[in-house]
């Protein structure tokens, strides 16, 4: 055997066929318990120049956040605009987790600091 067919192979194809490899993420299927309400703590939010939907930063304080979800603002549903991000990248959040996603509907004097709002599906 020589170096040659030591470091680039014998010059033979090899394939492997039948082998399937799914790779799933942690947050990917989280649960929802129906028992836990979803709850989110507003940390900032803030409106960009030129764009009509609110930029929110939030903590998850009981339960998940699905990118399906909507957020409930004194009884007014808002639409969750694009996708939920977090440190960990474009994901579903569990308790615990910061936050950051975009409002659809609502203005950003009625999301202060601290205040708690409800997940809905």
């Amino acid at each position: 055997m020589s170096l040659v067919s030591l470091t680039f192979g014998s010059g033979k194809a090899q394939s492997v066929s039948g082998i399937r490899m799914f790779v799933q993420k942690p947050l990917q299927n989280l649960k929802i318990n129906p028992n836990e309400e979803n709850k989110l703590e507003v940390v900032k939010a803030s409106q960009f120049f030129g764009h009509e939907n609110v930029f929110v930063i939030a903590k998850v304080a009981s339960g998940v956040l699905l990118q399906e979800m909507a957020v409930d603002v004194n009884g007014k549903r808002c639409k969750i605009v694009g996708e939920i991000e977090s440190k960990l990248g474009k994901t579903n959040a569990k308790k615990g987790m910061l936050v950051s996603f975009f409002l659809e509907g609502i203005d950003k004097d009625e999301l202060q600091k601290g205040k708690v709002v409800n997940c809905v599906m």
